[in-house]
């Protein structure tokens, strides 16, 4: 079976999705799939992993990487610009490649699956749609685009057609499951699998023999720690007034990532004189179990209207490195459930940043509660997130797919 992955970013870019997608092409490569990936040029960052440390089953990928802006900057311009490239580019590079059995289209840029769509009318090439995040939606609820607008008619109206016309559409949980729903997609066309960590590349370190506790400085501070995209759809504010607020105790607040927040993050520091605000570029994927395993408790946070538009990754690194974590976020959000289910973190509602710091400040002082909250997030993440029982489930689903006839 031959199976083509398509997005516009790709190891060794350091953004979630071209790292799971990574992981899936050697995965099933190791399952004897022939795998091949369209991807752009272009970056998604300065940072990158370093090639050196890719899987041997990952240098048997064909990647073909089509010619895309990288325009600096933060703007929407600058953004819609390096998107609308890759979007001409890769479908037109897509039809010259020989047929593939299934395509697996990921949901960047936005509207890029119609690449899955393409092939599936030129070619009879099964179209497996992975949504992780909902657009245009997710412009919608962030004012990117007008509710109302012309653009987003459009756009909703093209989505909604890739979508229906999917062999299969994959989404990251229930909630987005509903959603798509609601958009005209048949359920029996709906899987649900979750994204996920390598269990073996990140797991618990203790302190004594973590480098990167050395390296910061860390050593006997108490770190709390956001690890990943400073994006416009996770709640920053509530987090930095609760480092204000905790100050003058002996606790680290550790921003590691980039993203559109960044320089907000950066200024704040400045503005309110914050010694316990450290800020440090994206970690190398090798280091992370070193880089997660610094923090004593891990913040996740997404804007409540956002809650099944889009699913934060960064919990399963985190679940892999044993470490609690607190959810700033909706308490029906699906990283809320996993907190209560795995029973291994706190929900804090965005904007109540006195509770987000009293919350802090019980865990430090109770190493117990913290050392069994890391214990049950390390173990529900092996039942449920480790990266091989996801992949194999992308296996079954694609074999079932390609055996199938094409079906709208």
């Amino acid at each position: 079976m031959k199976v083509l992955l398509v997005n516009q970013f790709f190891y060794p870019d350091v953004a979630a999705v071209a790292q799971l997608m990574a992981d899936l092409a050697e995965d099933l490569t190791e399952k004897g799939i022939e795998v091949g990936v369209l991807c752009g040029r272009a970056s998604y960052s300065r940072e990158k992993n370093d090639p050196r440390a890719a899987n041997p089953y990952l240098k048997q990928v064909k990647v073909r990487r089509v010619p895309s802006l990288n325009l600096g900057g933060r703007s929407g311009v600058v953004h819609l610009l390096n998107y609308l490239s890759f979007l001409i580019s890769a479908p037109l590079r897509a039809i010259t490649l020989s047929r593939y059995d299934c395509s697996v289209v990921f949901t960047n840029p936005p509207l890029i699956a119609v690449v899955g769509w393409l092939l599936r009318l030129l070619r009879g090439t099964k179209f497996v749609y992975v949504v992780e995040d909902l657009y245009p939606d997710v412009a919608i609820e962030l004012g990117f685009l007008k509710r109302d607008g012309v653009v987003t008619k459009v756009s909703n109206k093209v989505s909604n057609f890739l979508l229906r016309h999917a062999d299969r559409v994959v989404a990251l949980g229930d909630r987005m499951k509903q959603e798509i729903m609601a958009k005209g997609v048949k359920e029996d066309k709906i899987v649900i699998i979750p994204n996920w960590a390598d269990g073996k590349q990140i797991y618990p370190v203790e302190e004594a023999e973590n480098w990167f506790v050395e390296k910061y400085y860390l050593k006997g501070k108490f770190v709390v720690q956001y690890s990943g995209h400073m994006g416009e759809g996770h709640d920053f504010s509530t987090i930095l007034q609760a480092a204000e607020r905790l100050k003058e105790d002996d606790i680290v607040f550790l921003f590691i990532g980039n993203g559109p927040k960044r320089e907000e993050i950066a200024e704040f520091k400045e503005q309110h004189n914050l010694d316990n605000l450290l800020i440090l570029p994206y970690q190398d994927r090798a280091t992370l179990r070193f880089s997660l395993g610094a923090a004593d408790v891990a913040l996740i946070s997404l804007k409540s209207n956002l809650e099944s538009l889009m699913f934060p990754c960064k919990v399963y690194g985190i679940m892999a490195s044993g470490r609690p974590f607190i959810y700033i976020g909706s308490e029906q959000g699906e990283i809320s459930r996993i907190a209560q289910v795995a029973e291994c973190g706190f929900t804090v509602p965005p904007g109540n940043e006195k509770m987000l710091a009293e919350t802090i400040l019980n865990l430090r002082q109770d190493e117990q509660l913290r050392q069994e909250l890391g214990n049950n997030a390390r173990r529900y993440f092996l039942e449920h997130f480790e990266r091989k029982l996801a992949t194999a489930r992308y296996h079954d689903l694609l074999t079932d797919v390609a055996e199938a006839g094409i079906t709208d």
